[in-house]
């Protein structure tokens, strides 16, 4: 029998039934800022460095 905490469903549950609008940023020509490095180069993403 597999318990699992009765909040972690909860979670998952809440996270599937939200409506999906993947594309939203992308269509209001939004800029996603970040000091990630791992971003640097991606359309859409103004890249930082740290310091």
């Amino acid at each position: 029998m597999l318990a699992v905490p009765t909040i972690s469903v909860l979670e998952v549950f809440k996270r599937i039934s939200q409506p999906r609008d993947d594309a939203k940023a992308r269509s209001m020509n939004a800029i996603v800022w970040t000091r990630d490095a791992d971003s640097e180069g991606l359309d859409g993403v103004q890249y930082r460095p740290r310091g």
